[in-house]
């Protein structure tokens, strides 16, 4: 699973949808804290406008955990030379293809229940 991950990120880095698609399973969903899609052309075109909006864009993988069918890696995302996030993504990986990519932020991953409440409601 870990080098099905690594691969992701590599195409990523690439800002390629073309190495990306193959690694994608027909209906998987992104969910970060701006954007909710589901299914590949859908997951594929929110990339392609990530990349598109954010030439260069890039990042570096600290560290992998794996569980039964998810891996955990904790990235750091590089927008540009000087801003750059801290994220934990939780991808889920069925039958050798990602189903889903969760992307957590520094502060998402570390907000209190009340901030929890008060984003769900504002969202």
């Amino acid at each position: 699973m870990e080098q099905l991950v690594q691969q992701y990120f590599d195409a990523w880095n690439a800002n390629s949808i073309e190495q990306l698609r193959p690694l994608l399973h027909d209906a998987v969903t992104l969910t970060d804290w701006e954007i909710s899609e589901s299914g590949l052309e859908a997951v594929i075109s929110a990339n392609q406008k990530i990349f598109d909006a954010v030439p260069g864009i890039h990042v570096t993988v600290h560290d992998m955990a794996t569980s039964t069918n998810q891996v955990m890696a904790q990235i750091t995302v590089h927008v540009n030379e000087q801003e750059q996030l801290s994220v934990i993504d939780v991808l889920t990986i069925s039958n050798d293809k990602i189903t889903s990519t969760v992307s957590y932020t520094h502060l998402r991953a570390h907000e209190t229940r009340h901030d929890l409440v008060c984003r769900l409601l504002l969202e």
